[in-house]
C-alpha cells in the first residue's frame, strides 16, 4: 500500500512525507479551461469516483474567500495528495542510504540489450551496467521506448501544481 510504502521511505531516509487529505478543490479560474475540467470531471465520474461539479455560485458559498474570477470547481472530497518535493528527497536520500548509485544531469543515449532485456545504460557521462532498468522519463517515455523496441503510447499533458492555505476572514 502506499503508505506502506511512505513508511519505508521515511526508516530508510529519516524524511516523513505525509498524506494529506482527504478532499481536494480543483478551482477553474479561466473561463477557456472550463469546457476542458468539465470533460475531465465527466471521464472521471464515468470511473465511479467520488465528485462534484461546483458552479460558481456553489463555489463561492464553499470558499468564499476565492476571488470573483473563479467560474467552477471540481469537489473531490475522498482524493489525498502529497508534497511531491518531500517525496523527491525523501526517495533520494532512501536511495543514496540504500546505496543507490545516482548519476544526475547525464542523458540516457543509448541501451546494451541482452535476451530483450536491458544490460546497459549508455549516458552523456559515464555506462552502466544494470539487471532492470526502470523507465521515467515523462513525456520523453515513448520516444526512449523506440530505442528499446518497445511501443510507449504517452500524451503529455501540461500540468501545474499550486497548494494554497487560505485562513478565513
Amino acid at each position: 500500500s502506499y503508505p506502506t510504502f511512505l513508511a519505508q521511505i521515511h526508516e530508510d531516509s529519516g524524511i516523513s512525507v505525509e498524506i494529506h487529505g482527504p478532499g481536494m478543490l480543483r478551482v477553474v479560474t479561466f473561463q477557456s479551461d472550463k469546457a476542458a475540467a468539465r470533460a475531465q470531471f465527466d471521464w472521471q465520474s464515468q470511473l465511479a469516483l467520488d465528485l462534484q461539479w461546483l458552479d460558481c455560485e456553489e463555489l463561492t458559498t464553499l470558499e468564499p474567500v476565492l476571488p470573483t474570477s473563479a467560474d467552477a470547481a471540481v469537489l473531490s472530497p475522498q482524493e489525498r495528495h502529497l508534497d511531491p518535493r518531500e517525496l523527491i528527497a525523501g526517495l533520494h536520500a532512501a536511495c543514496l542510504r540504500r546505496g543507490v548509485r545516482i548519476v544526475e544531469d547525464a542523458n540516457a543515449s543509448g541501451f546494451d540489450l541482452k535476451s530483450s532485456r536491458v544490460a546497459a545504460v549508455h549516458t552523456s557521462s559515464c555506462n552502466l551496467a544494470c539487471g532492470g532498468v526502470i523507465l521515467a522519463g515523462g513525456a520523453w517515455s515513448e520516444e526512449i521506448g523506440r530505442q528499446l523496441n518497445v511501443r510507449l503510447p504517452v500524451i503529455p499533458v501540461r500540468g501545474q501544481m499550486l497548494a494554497l492555505r487560505a485562513d478565513p476572514l
